[in-house]
């Protein structure tokens, strides 16, 4: 086999490699650190900014003059050097919150999230943007500098290649640091057959490479990478019996025991308790607020004693019930369904995400009430089920004086500002899609929501429990005439309806971002100062070490073109992922195959000015801001569509960077692309999406897409 084989194989080696690492991280951090979706944005920032501090400026100073020797020994062994660090910080997360002395429920503020994303990612593309740098050094040095735009090719395919290969094949079916590990043996097994060599002057590398393997392969041997890898699933759960923890496709799933008490984690976030003492509440609420109740729709937490509770009371018929995830289902089904004594005949069950199942009719039934049982509003995939749009839904699925119900946390006597806005959001939405809303503010706050007038007394509901002879401990006089008291429900009213709050949409999913806002903004806390501080001093050094003035200078339009281009195109990829997990929720699956098809627009992009010569960005840009128009109007957004949108940001990049890397410096053009994208995920992330909303973000795109379209008609008439 030729060297120039041998070196794409290597290429395509280091795309599989950086795509699975982002997929990889991207999961554990989302499931053990930060469960918000803005994460995402952080790691691509981390991402790319760390790729263009490599690719520029330690290329140039320390790359360039290595002799053939070093760059042939580099390119062996950088790519196992990344797997291991991807190793270390896979562990690195599973630990740091125990680390931290924070309990494995508690979420991490989001500079936290920042900053330690950061850590993560900038390491393992630095090393794999440096591999990547030596692999074109060395074909340099072998004389076949005219393939280079294949080496960029066969990264992508190598990317794209695992991205689906993981979505389809690998999620939840091998666990991430497994995963990685095996990676690692099979890149050394390449490694040691495509440099095999019988020639005497070779041994030595030859020796390197099997004693490497073989030291690699002890942990499997003796079965220690899977006992690590368990450990560092359970630590954070130390103080807990742990009956199940494992990483489904869908989120990553932890039961735990305590005290007689079963807590249900789904992304490092508390989704279940069991026993609740608010499932009582919650079925007393809702049983008390209708008139004749036969048929209620229970939307999750069913198997963890909702259920239970409403087959207390003897009026009603049937229940429906749909838990979110397919898979998390299945878990709780074998851990709980042997809880409900008696009724299972009433219950019908179907998994599945509760917005698909209605919207398509898969239920043909109308329903006195509706319990949606959602906890934490705080990330897209929850923000969904608070929606108008899906608020509508619900409305078709109730009879005449049919309810729906449901709560959220709220201080008992005080409502914390951090979550006022949220509060309000949901008040405000509720109301433009149902007539009538009564609040119950206890220590959570109770929506009981109807097109009839809503009326509950002490009297009633004690009434109600005494017919049913159902008995709710904290269901006395006092607490409910506390509790129901005519003043306290005028007070939270007036308090909700007053906020500034916007209303919550899937394409402006607000309560998401609300939560987030408070700790982004938060600066009388110093420590958010010093940490904000700490990392716009380290942005500051590295666009130092990246940005060249007498190169900038030279070709500045060109350089400008291409940030533009950059950072309105992974603009354009984050919103789209963003309405993706808003509209379908299925990020934490699906996120391998969305980035392939990101990788593939870029691979066809470049491939399409390779062969035709024809500069179509100009094109593109006209392409690209009727499609964001198009998303705008439009009320029934496609997957297919949303994916085609995908490949046409990829297109628009690829293609860009393929006519502009022809009249500049294609090292700092790298970085100047890299730069353009990071400062475009950061601030998306950071402030875009949270502030603006997901709408407005998309106008702003527009703008700058007639700012590009009248720079690059400007440099074309030139």
């Amino acid at each position: 086999m030729n060297i120039f084989f041998k070196l794409i194989i290597l290429v395509f080696l280091n795309g599989i490699l950086a795509m699975l690492s982002q997929i990889v991280l991207f999961r554990e951090i989302l499931s053990q650190v930060y469960a918000n979706e803005l994460v995402l944005g952080f790691m691509l920032f981390a991402w790319l900014i760390s790729g263009a501090f490599a690719g520029t400026y330690i290329y140039e100073r320390f790359i360039k003059n290595l002799s053939f020797k070093k760059i042939f020994y580099l390119i062996i062994f950088l790519p196992l050097l990344s797997i291991i660090v991807v190793i270390i910080l896979i562990l690195f997360i599973r630990v740091i919150k125990a680390f931290l002395g924070m309990p494995a429920e508690v979420l991490i503020n989001i500079w936290d999230a920042v900053i330690i994303t950061l850590i993560v990612f900038f390491p393992v593309n630095f090393i794999l943007t440096i591999n990547f740098s030596f692999l074109m050094e060395f074909l340099k040095k072998n004389s076949l500098n005219e393939h280079a735009s294949l080496f960029y090719l066969f990264e992508s395919l190598g990317a794209i290649f695992i991205g689906i290969i993981y979505t389809f094949f690998l999620a939840g079916n091998t666990p991430n640091l497994i995963l990685i590990y095996w990676i690692g043996v099979i890149n050394l097994g390449i490694i040691y057959i495509i440099f095999y060599d019988k020639r005497q002057e070779n041994n030595k590398i030859q020796l390197i490479l099997t004693l490497i393997l073989i030291i690699y392969l002890l942990p499997l041997i003796t079965n220690f990478i899977n006992r690590i890898d368990k450990k560092s699933l359970d630590f954070n759960f130390a103080k807990q019996t742990i009956l199940f923890n494992k990483e489904l496709r869908t989120a990553k799933i932890t039961i735990t025991k305590k005290n007689n008490i079963y807590n249900i984690y789904s992304n490092g976030i508390i989704q279940y308790s069991k026993p609740d003492e608010k499932n009582k509440e919650l079925s007393g609420w809702a049983v008390s607020a209708g008139e004749k109740i036969k048929k209620i729709l229970i939307i999750n937490g069913g198997y963890t004693g909702l259920i239970e509770e409403f087959l207390k009371f003897n009026s009603i018929d049937k229940i429906y019930y749909i838990e979110n995830d397919n898979e998390e289902a299945k878990i709780l089904k074998k851990f709980f369904i042997d809880d409900i004594k008696s009724g299972k005949e009433k219950v019908e069950f179907y998994y599945g995400d509760a917005i698909y199942f209605l919207k398509n009719n898969k239920i043909n039934e109308r329903f006195d009430v509706i319990a949606l049982n959602i906890g934490f509003e705080g990330t897209l995939f929850s923000a969904r089920y608070f929606s108008k749009e899906f608020l509508e839904i619900l409305k078709d699925y109730l009879n005449e004086k049919g309810i729906l119900f449901f709560s959220l946390n709220a201080g008992e006597n005080y409502i914390d500002k951090k979550i006022l806005l949220k509060l309000s959001s949901i008040y405000k939405t509720v109301k433009l899609v149902f007539k009538e809303i009564f609040l119950i503010h206890g220590d959570s706050l109770y929506f009981i929501c109807g097109e009839k007038k809503i009326y509950i007394t002490p009297e009633k509901v004690l009434n109600k429990l005494e017919k049913e002879k159902v008995k709710i401990p904290i269901f006395n006089k006092r607490y409910l005439e506390k509790i129901l008291d005519k003043k306290r429900q005028d007070n939270i009213n007036k308090l909700l309806k007053e906020s500034n709050a916007r209303i919550n949409t899937i394409f402006s999913p607000v309560v998401c971002f609300y939560g987030v806002l408070s700790d982004l903004f938060y600066f009388k806390n110093n420590f958010n100062i010093l940490k904000i501080t700490g990392i716009l001093f380290f942005l500051s050094g590295l666009f130092f070490f990246i940005i060249k003035p007498e190169e900038l200078k030279n070709n500045f339009k060109l350089y400008l073109n291409m940030f533009l281009i950059s950072f309105i195109g992974i603009n354009f990829q984050m919103i789209l992922i963003f309405l993706f997990q808003s509209i379908w929720g299925y990020i934490y699956q699906m996120i391998g195959l969305l980035f392939a098809i990101f990788m593939a627009g870029i691979v066809v992009g470049c491939f399409f000015v390779y062969i035709s010569k024809k500069d179509p960005v100009v094109t593109f840009i006209f392409i690209l801001i009727i499609n964001l128009i198009f998303l705008l109007i439009i009320k029934d957004i496609n997957s297919i569509l949303i994916l085609l949108s995908l490949f046409s940001a990829g297109f628009f990049i690829g293609s860009s960077y393929a006519i502009i890397v022809v009249k500049t410096n294609a090292s700092f053009l790298y970085g100047v692309d890299l730069l353009g994208g990071a400062t475009g995920a950061f601030l998306i992330s950071i402030f875009f999406v949270p502030v603006l909303g997901i709408k407005t973000t998309m106008i702003f795109c527009i703008l700058f897409l007639f700012i590009l379209l009248f720079l690059r008609r400007k440099e074309n008439a030139q």
